[in-house]
């Protein structure tokens, strides 16, 4: 019993946070006084077990990233949108999914596809800290002092959905009709669908994932992807996007 525990509690540990791995030691303690609630978390045990060794041994995480990552082609467009993942709070600079969507809207604009960059700003939490929109700014000025794209932000949006209305509006306003928009792989397609369902012509560009090898292998890979894919799945199912429409 305490070892099924004890393995439950280092899944969700790993998989959501080390708080959530805290509060389960808690209520296993407490449950341990109550026999049909021993019970209960014993086959709450056994089923986490079923599904850490369904991640670890199926290849169901590998195609659920394959089907979240929805990439078209480059290609001339009006703007390049970088859609906004997050930031380090203490020194102001972009995390590492930030980093790489910024990097990878450069590499476009470089390339020639569209003389704008669009950078999202993302909500910031605490609000003292910087936002992505502004880290990803002062990134870009010190790669281009001089010459660097044409720069816009979309500011205080705090999901996928906000950024998509905040860009029709700014698309209108600019007279823009076509656009590439970057973010991490696994949210590709949902970003995507969001952005048409706004009535913008995107084609969706995967940034690199600094996350996990691709295709993930490792358990440690198998459950970090994990958490995107559910989250995106998450997102999905609230938006009431549907996945066929892609």
């Amino acid at each position: 019993m305490g070892i099924v525990l004890l393995l439950l509690l280092v899944l969700l540990s790993v998989v959501t946070s080390p708080t959530a791995g805290l509060v389960l030691l808690m209520v296993c303690t407490l449950c341990g006084a109550w026999r049909p609630a021993e019970l209960a978390l014993c086959a709450l045990a056994g089923l986490s077990v079923l599904a850490l060794a369904t991640v670890m041994f199926t290849p169901l995480i590998p195609h659920s990233v394959q089907v979240d990552t929805v990439q078209g082609a480059p290609h001339r467009t009006d703007a390049i949108i970088v859609l906004a993942g997050g930031t380090h709070c203490q020194d102001g600079s972009l995390n590492s999914s930030s980093l790489a969507r910024t990097l990878k809207g450069l590499q476009l604009w470089r390339a020639g596809y569209a003389p704008d960059l669009v950078l999202s700003g993302g909500e910031t939490h605490p609000a003292a800290c910087s936002s992505v929109a502004d880290a990803a700014r002062r990134l870009v000025a010190s790669l281009y002092p001089v010459g660097g794209p044409r720069i816009s932000v979309l500011n205080d949006v705090v999901n996928t959905r906000a950024e998509a209305r905040q860009m029709r509006a700014l698309a209108e306003q600019r007279g823009w009709k076509t656009f590439l928009l970057v973010t991490s792989p696994t949210h590709t397609r949902r970003a995507g669908l969001t952005f048409r369902a706004a009535g913008l012509d995107v084609t969706t560009i995967a940034a690199e994932e600094p996350g996990y090898d691709q295709p993930p292998v490792l358990l440690g890979d198998r459950l970090t992807a994990l958490r995107n894919v559910a989250r995106e799945w998450a997102g999905m199912t609230t938006q009431g996007l549907r996945p066929g429409a892609e």
